[in-house]
């Protein structure tokens, strides 16, 4: 039957200890083997399907609340625990154990659910001395008493049937074979050369000529721009028109003659698409040039 009270359960070789969250309504006795739900809550361990050990208690504490409401320690490591009605024996050493409730293990034929409890590390007079580690995923359908016997390994071997039934066959590989014809199919003739051939009537087609680097080339009818006579400077601003209907985009001034004394101030106006605003220094002459 489950624990009732709590269990100084004897422990060696004591491992870590996890906090989890309790399931709803639970009592866990201390000493009590611990599993957790499907849903990853704790519970007393018992032959119920679904279950997997987790530990042993290291408290008692009692959730009369909703799950995760309360939270116990949990100690894995190896435990001292008594045996059901199955007991296992000394050969059973090094083998897996199952719950039979919260502070028994038996055998496997002992029990319904097969809820693994650990393997076995020793036996000492009443106490069945039980190893807790993490669980891994072997099923019981696979390897119900622990061992690996004959027949398992027969159901699993790599027999010629087996080979034969996936089999690569003549048909299939004669089906994806490199034959003549495949490769006649894709092969490279003079007469796809051909086609692709760079021939002198290509390269004329493409070919830079004086003609070609005339028509695009780059010459005063094709650049617009304004270039002025001399001016003479008035010392106030003058507009000079220059014709090119646009605003220019660059305007530069030239001094063309003036006196070796005469300090020249040249100040650009706002130009327009008709005139070049400019001041200079009277007495000063100079040109324009517009772009």
């Amino acid at each position: 039957m489950p624990q009732t009270a709590d269990r100084n359960a004897p422990m060696r070789d004591t491992g870590r200890s996890i906090d989890l969250a309790m399931a709803a309504t639970t009592e866990i006795f201390k000493g009590a083997l611990v599993a957790v739900d499907a849903a990853g809550h704790a519970l007393p361990a018992a032959d119920t399907a679904g279950l997997k050990v987790v530990g042993v208690a290291d408290e008692h504490v009692n959730n009369t609340g909703a799950a995760a409401a309360k939270t116990i320690q949990v100690f894995k490591g190896v435990v001292g625990m008594l045996a059901g009605g199955s007991p296992p024996v000394q050969a059973d050493i090094g083998r897996v154990v199952y719950v039979s409730t919260d502070q028994k293990v038996e055998i496997a034929s002992g029990v319904t659910n097969d809820v693994e409890a650990g393997t076995l590390d020793s036996i000492r007079g009443s106490l069945y001395w039980v190893k807790i580690l993490d669980q891994i995923e072997i099923t019981t359908a696979v390897i119900p008493d622990g061992s690996i016997t004959t027949a398992k390994l027969a159901a699993l071997a790599v027999t010629t049937a087996k080979i034969n039934a996936l089999a690569v066959t003549a048909a299939e590989l004669g089906a994806l074979a490199v034959t003549t014809a495949k490769i006649d199919n894709l092969a490279v003739t003079a007469a796809k050369l051909g086609a692709l051939a760079v021939e002198t009537a290509k390269l004329d087609a493409l070919a830079v000529t004086n003609a070609k680097i005339a028509a695009t080339a780059v010459d005063d009818t094709k650049l617009d721009f304004f270039a002025s006579v001399d001016v003479s400077g008035t010392g106030s601003s003058q507009n000079i028109a220059h014709g090119l209907g646009r605003t220019p985009g660059i305007v530069l001034f030239m001094l063309t003659e003036f006196a070796d004394t005469l300090a020249v101030d040249i100040a650009e106006g706002a130009h327009d698409g008709t005139n070049i605003v400019v001041t200079v220094t009277s007495g000063a002459k100079f040109s324009v040039l517009a772009l």
